[in-house]
Parts: C-alpha cells; structure tokens; sequence
C-alpha cells in the first residue's frame, strides 16, 4: 500500500462559498459529487418507455392477464422481485415470481424457463436486475405471444433484446443519474405502480444499493441516508432479526450482516428456497404469531447457511491460493472442485489480498462447460474485458469491477491468453501498485463541531469513500495497549481536547513506536460517545 497524500489548496474558498468548517472543505475539494445537502430523488417517468410500461402493466391487471416477476438469485435480484411483487399486492394484484436457480438456469431469463412460464398461461414477463442480455429469450416469448418488459441495470450488450419495452438508466437521455441498482430500478417502477413513494420498499432498495456496491453518490445517497433513518426509528421485524445484536443501523450493518446472509441463499444449493426469501422480506413485519414464526426460523436458518458459506469459502480460498501463480498479471484458476456459488468470493478475497484481476472457474467435467467469476482492480476494466474476448465465451455479463462468463474447455487457453492480451494493452507502471489517498488535515481542523457537520457527508460507500485522513502530532501523552496487548490505543491531548487513535491488532508494535517523536497518523476521524461523553477518535489504519 502506498499513500498519495492530498493537500487541498482551496478549502478557504470552500469554506466561504459553501459555508462549511475547515475539515468539510478539506473533504469536498477532493469530493465533486459529494455535498452536505442531499439531491432529491429523481421520477420514474424520467426513464424512457416509462408511459409504455406502466400502460402496458394497467392493460394486464384491467383484463386479469397473468403476470410474473423474474428475478435473480442474488440480493440485488431477491429484494427487486421482493419489492416488484410487494407493490403489486398493494395493488390488490396477485402475481407469479420466480428465481432462477444458479446451477440448473444460471444468470437471466433463458428460452427454456420462457417456455414455461408460456405454457402456464402467463402473457406479461417483468423482469429485475436483469433481462438486458437476454436475447433469444425475448425472440422467445415474442413467438409465444409473451410480453417482456425489462428493468435491468447492467452494462449494455452491443445488441438489445427485442423486448417490448426496457428500463434502464443507460437507454434513458432525460434520466440524469446513471448508476443505480436492479432493486431501486424496480422500487421506482414499484412506486409509480402503488401512486406513492413508501418507506419500506425504499429500505429494501438502499439494502440493494449497498450489496450491489453502487455509488454512494446523487440520489443512492439520498436513498440510502433515508432508509437508515427510517430502519432505526420503524425496527422493521425483517430487518431486525437479521441485524441480530447490531441494532445501529449503518451501511456496514446492511452490505457486511444483512446482505451476505442473503446472498448465501442463492450460493449454495442445499439450503434455503429463494421464495422463502421472498415470503420473508414481502411484510415489514409479523401479521400472525404463524408468520412470526416463519420469520424466525427463516433467520435461524439463513445465518446457519451463512455460517456454512463462511467455512467453504475459506477452504476454498486456500485451494486456489496454492493453485496461482503470483507473479501474472491476471490470477486464473479452473478446478472441477470449486463451488460454483462460491467462486464471486473466492476471486473478490483473491483480487483483495494479490490486487490482480481474479478468474475463478468451475469446470463440469461431464458436459467441458466452465462457469466463471472475475473480480479486477482499477485500470482493468471488467466488461471491457469479457467484451474483447466474447468470441470464446458462451455468455458474460457485469460490471468494471466485477462479472461471469461461460465457456467450453477446448476454448479455456485462448480465453487466458486473451486476458493477458487485454491486460498488457491497458495497463501502465503504476496499474498493479495500490494506492490510497489521505487528506491532510492539520490540529486546528479537529474539535467535535467540525466532526458533527463531517458526518453530514454521510453515508459512506463506493464513489463516496469514507475519507481517510493524515495528520501529524507530536509525543502524545499515553501509549497503551489493549485486550492483552493485541491493540494499540494513543492519547493526544489537543487544543480542542483529548484525541485517542486506535491501531487494532498492532499491539507488537509498542516498542517500535514509543520513542518516537513525531507521528505520521493515517486513519478515519469520528466521535465516540461513552456515557453521554464524546471525544474524538480516529481509528488508525497506518501509522509510522
């Protein structure tokens, strides 16, 4: 890790045009999208074909035709059928809903389950968090006299299904904000359908804007601030449960304890239905002592299931470290052993530790069909990527970041070596170097007022990084460690009072660093509250 550290020059400007403290300017002048205001919400009927669908949809509940909702298997995808399907009860409209198994349908709506649905007398297909891709199934249904509307949020294929109508920010001009995910993509169409914006649906959107790693920006921050605040003053029942002792809800309670145990539902095969997901979320609440029920044994078996996807992964995770070679430039590994549901996290903790674009592949040795995940770093460009390779893969879909594919074996040589191709060509010097920014703030930028009005800038995530800062102080008066010596703690007492700065797991270092005079602190400022008391704190994630 190196640190590239930023003096901003223009925090007095800041300062007087915005009307914030010294350590806000400091934040916004490496911050262009971010603000202490909140931007509103933007409308459904932004997005184009808007009027066609909701028509369309009025069409259908008007002459009873049948419906279904179709999904995806991850969180993203369980909560925009959740809320899809939600909105229409609201609407005293009962529909069909299905989620795809990962290893009998894979990802996105296929010919075979268009068939299907056909045969049972559907007429309409929504679907959510996916579809955008999905072009024979729609030249499917269209030949079975099926309808398909989508509502998708991921990168556009060269070529757009023919589906009767698609909502999707990318294909929307008068839309001003583009990187929102499939579940607040379906919340807005979910709203326009029930005439009204409504709280809960919003809190399982902002739940699928944090798992899906969308910006923390625009309006999924607006999204986001608000559920939380709506989370901690309603205790939805379905929140609760899963939260289990975390009863503050933040972004990490709902992307690192919610979502995973979601997620693990559709990840490994032997567990939970993701219907039963969907029964789960679909009430806020418990409307009978046999809901309640349900809803607790559906928690107590979703953390088991998580427990057992914790332990597989990390087993896993051993496997294919052993197996790379880390000295590459992209780190591939194909085994017939690898869990099909689990590879997305092995490749992500690979790419986390190595900070080289991950490959992680399934192989069936019966059919030669391999199933992959990537995970990649900035610079690399993911869908860029699977795109300039598409002549060897059967399917492939995602992000910058991250994405799937498919392929045959007799093509798994020159799939690597288009990889390294693709990488050679966009990389420079500095691609597989990690690098962090750190703001430099000074003494005088820190007292609990300043950090009041920084936690404005909340919340925190993906566009919108929680700032790590750099700050240097001399001798500070206590150095301690911590929980038999695993932790470090620092006292520093300031101008605007005390300071303490936290080094967790680095009690070892207690020797090397008590004589020093003079402290390069790197970390994240906020404020403690203990007994009504608060000070200032930052939680240290380098020192020197």
């Amino acid at each position: 890790m190196q640190w590239e550290i930023l003096e901003s020059q223009n925090y007095l400007k800041i300062m007087k045009e915005k009307h914030v403290s010294s350590l806000v300017a400091k934040v916004m002048d490496f911050r262009e999208n971010i603000s202490t205001e909140m931007v509103g919400l933007h409308s459904f009927n932004l997005f184009k074909d808007s009027k066609k669908v909701l028509e369309r949809i009025e069409k259908a509940i008007v002459n009873q035709e049948k419906i279904v909702v179709y999904g995806d298997y991850d969180c993203d995808g369980m909560m925009a059928t959740t809320i899809l399907v939600s909105a229409f009860e609201k609407r005293g409209v009962k529909v069909g809903y299905h989620i795809p198994n990962r290893f009998i349908d894979g990802y996105g709506l296929n010919v075979s389950r268009v068939e299907e649905i056909a045969d049972k007398g559907y007429k309409l297909i929504i679907t959510v968090d996916n579809g955008i891709s999905a072009l024979e199934a729609c030249k499917r249904a269209k030949e079975l006299g099926v309808d398909v509307i989508i509502t998708d949020h991921h990168e556009l294929p060269p070529i757009l299904p023919d589906a009767y109508a698609i909502i999707h920010t990318a294909l929307s001009p008068d839309y001003p904000f583009k990187a929102i995910s499939g579940g607040f993509v379906a919340c807005k169409l979910a709203c326009a359908l029930i005439g009204k914006q409504d709280a809960y649906l919003h809190c399982l959107a902002a739940l699928t804007t944090i798992s899906d790693v969308m910006p923390m920006i625009d309006e999924n921050r607006t999204l986001v601030k608000g559920a939380l605040r709506l989370l901690e003053r309603n205790k939805y029942l379905s929140f609760e449960l899963l939260a289990g002792e975390n009863t503050k809800y933040t972004t990490t309670t709902l992307g690192f304890i919610i979502a995973p145990k979601i997620n693990a539902i559709g990840r490994l095969q032997d567990g939970l239905s993701p219907n039963q997901c969907i029964t789960y979320f679909k009430h806020s609440g418990a409307t009978s002592e046999k809901e309640r029920m349900f809803k607790l044994a559906f928690v107590t078996s979703c953390n088991k299931l998580n427990q057992e996807r914790q332990k597989l992964t990390n087993e896993q995770y051993k496997i294919a470290k052993s197996m790379i070679k880390q000295d590459i430039d992209a780190l591939c590994c194909v085994d017939a052993n690898f869990h099909e549901g689990l590879i997305g996290l092995v490749a992500g903790k690979l790419t986390k530790e190595y900070y080289r674009p991950s490959f992680i592949m399934h192989e069936n040795e019966d059919t030669g069909l391999i199933k992959g995940s990537a995970r990649s770093i900035k610079g690399i460009h993911l869908y860029d990527l699977l795109q300039a390779n598409a002549n060897v893969l059967k399917s492939y879909g995602g992000h910058a970041l991250a994405g799937g594919f498919s392929l045959q074996k007799e093509n798994y040589n020159e799939f690597v070596e288009g990889i390294n191709k693709f990488i050679k060509q966009n990389k420079d010097e500095k691609t597989f170097i990690e690098t962090k920014d750190s703001i430099l703030v000074e003494e005088t930028d820190l007292n609990l007022s300043n950090l009041h009005e920084f936690e404005s800038l909340a919340p925190f995530g993906h566009g919108n990084e929680e700032p790590t800062f750099h700050l240097v102080l001399q001798q500070p008066s206590k150095i301690e460690t911590l929980s038999n010596n695993k932790h470090l703690k620092l006292t520093f007492n300031l101008r605007s009072g005390s300071f303490n700065c936290l080094w967790f797991n680095h009690g070892k270092d207690y020797e090397s660093i008590k004589h020093l005079n003079q402290f390069h602190l790197f970390g994240q400022l906020s404020i403690n509250e203990f007994r009504n008391i608060e000070t200032m704190q930052m939680i240290l994630e380098d020192l020197y």
